[in-house]
């Protein structure tokens, strides 16, 4: 797609989402700023070329995903992701966005997640243990070779003092990549640590009270990782119905007069009296 095939399409995505703002006010939790919020997945489009292609009208279904968690795209939160399958845009909640929900049950007060290396393990530097008083002891190699990475483990703190960790092998981790859409290209290729650590958090998640959002967001990921609804195609199933709820956006078909690169830039988008003269603090991306 050419560049300026790009700047038309972006603009029809900026306007799609756009166009929605009193929806995103309405689903959006108190005290979450609406422009910042849409000002976060605009700079992921005006920023990524290849999301550029996709259909704007699947933006849309991404951006009401996230408002409906309160999950913004800031690439300094990590809490979620838009990620391209062909050309429809999907919604991918991050592993801190998963942390951030857990703590909203009331129940949770915070989760840790890390990989564990071969010589770590091979030095006896990584022990867990299960039962009554369960155990985690990590002593990670800070200087020198770590080795392959051999697992990940997540541990939650509960309000009450309890701690639930949960270890995941490489064999179980590869078993839920397979499954996975993204198992060749995407998240499971650019950032395989994170979907790692995403992946023991999401487990363990399941173990604990839940909040509405986490059942959300568990669900909305199930579409990404093809788990819960294999065969599947992303953007389809709760997502599309989010999509029938607020409207179709403007789609490949609509027309808009072309643009040159100066009169797109993110002054023009954001320049507004109150926001804060319109400067974006953070941009998208993996870890």
């Amino acid at each position: 797609m050419t560049t300026t095939a790009l700047t038309v399409k972006n603009k029809t995505i900026m306007e799609a989402i756009e166009a929605r703002k009193t929806t995103y006010v309405e689903m959006l939790p108190k005290g979450v700023n609406v422009d910042r919020f849409m000002r976060s997945a605009i700079l992921v489009v005006m920023r990524t070329p290849k999301l550029g292609e996709c259909d704007p009208a699947s933006f849309v279904t991404v951006v009401t995903n996230a408002a409906e968690l309160g999950l913004d795209f800031t690439q300094a939160k990590g809490h979620a992701y838009i990620v391209p399958f062909g050309k429809v845009a999907t919604f991918m909640p991050g592993y801190r966005g998963l942390i951030e929900l857990a703590r909203r049950s009331g129940d949770v007060q915070d989760i840790d997640a890390h990989i564990v290396y071969k010589n770590e393990y091979e030095s006896e530097r990584f022990q867990i243990a299960y039962g009554m008083k369960p155990i985690l002891v990590h002593l990670p190699i800070i200087v020198g070779e770590r080795g392959e990475p051999i697992g990940a483990y997540a541990i939650a703190r509960m309000t009450d003092g309890v701690m639930k960790p949960l270890f995941m092998n490489m064999e179980e981790l590869a078993k839920v990549k397979r499954s996975s859409k993204a198992s060749a290209n995407g998240p499971w290729v650019d950032w395989p640590e994170e979907m790692m650590k995403k992946t023991v958090i999401r487990r363990l998640c399941k173990m604990l009270p839940l909040s509405p959002d986490m059942e959300k967001a568990i669900e909305f990921d199930n579409e990404v990782a093809g788990i819960a609804d294999a065969g599947a195609t992303p953007g389809e199933g709760r997502t599309n119905k989010l999509a029938d709820i607020i409207g179709g956006g403007p789609t490949d078909d609509a027309e808009f007069e072309d643009v040159p690169d100066s009169e797109t830039t993110e002054g023009d988008l954001f320049d507004k009296p109150g926001d804060e003269g319109g400067k974006p603090r953070n941009s998208q991306g993996g870890e």
